[in-house]
């Protein structure tokens, strides 16, 4: 009797060290799942994120350009996305070839965190400043603003490249066309500011007053290609990484 009682007891703790092995090795399993899956859905949103923010002038003929180098856009289907799509930047020889959409009123910063197909996202959309709307391009200062983007969708990174003079000079014309005429910019210079600095101004009082900030701006650039006088300039900002905590890169352009 007591060698079975004996026996039974072993089975047991026998059986109960395996109900156990069995649990450890299904809990193993599981937190190998979700640490593999952790990386995988990260860069299925990453993936997501790039697809959805990036932009081709034409998705028919995607390195279609005019006989003056303007890439070739297919305005009726990128309206038909978003109507809030207003112009187009590009600049050759770099990543910079973005549909441009104007900023609302209401929500200032809403294409911070929203793509051109005006999904939440943190690549976002680049967008004409929200006090541009009226006057859009012909504002005194038309500002645009676009993330700094080094993969997937590039958005704006290449502006940052601007405080470089040799790379300045080699690409200081930027195309900007809108659905009703196309404009070749010159740029005048960049600079390279703390962003908590309050420069950005898009109306004034006078001729004379944009005079005084045209020339203050130019006076802060690290590199200055033009140091002429300007009837009006389009402000190209994006975020860089060079000198403040929260820096901006812009480009001054006529």
């Amino acid at each position: 009797m007591r060698s079975r009682a004996n026996s039974c007891r072993r089975g047991r703790a026998a059986e109960a060290r395996g109900t156990h092995t069995s649990r450890r090795a299904i809990c193993a399993f599981v937190v190998a799942a979700v640490l593999l899956s952790i990386p995988v859905a990260v860069i299925a949103w990453t993936t997501w994120c790039s697809q959805n923010a990036a932009t081709t002038a034409d998705p028919a003929q995607p390195e279609a350009v005019d006989a003056d180098g303007f890439p070739v856009v297919d305005w009726d289907y990128w309206l038909s996305v978003n109507p809030d799509v207003i112009a187009w930047v590009s600049v050759p020889g770099t990543s910079i070839n973005s549909a441009i959409v104007q900023a609302p009123v209401d929500d200032p910063t809403y294409y911070l965190s929203h793509d051109i197909h005006r999904n939440e996202n943190p690549l976002g959309c680049p967008y004409l400043d929200a006090d541009c709307a009226t006057a859009g391009f012909f504002s005194d200062n038309a500002v645009v603003f676009g993330h700094h983007i080094k993969h997937g969708a590039p958005m704006f990174a290449d502006l940052a490249l601007y405080s470089q003079e040799g790379f300045a000079r080699q690409h200081s014309v930027i195309l900007l066309q809108t659905p009703q005429d196309k404009r070749m910019l010159t740029v005048a210079g960049a600079a390279v500011v703390n962003g908590y600095d309050r420069t950005k101004r898009t109306s004034f009082a006078d001729r004379d007053d944009f005079a005084r900030w045209y020339a203050e701006r130019l006076g802060e650039c690290c590199v200055l290609l033009d140091s002429g006088p300007a009837d009006g300039c389009i402000t190209f900002v994006t975020c860089s990484y060079t000198r403040f905590s929260n820096e901006r890169t812009l480009v001054y352009a006529t």
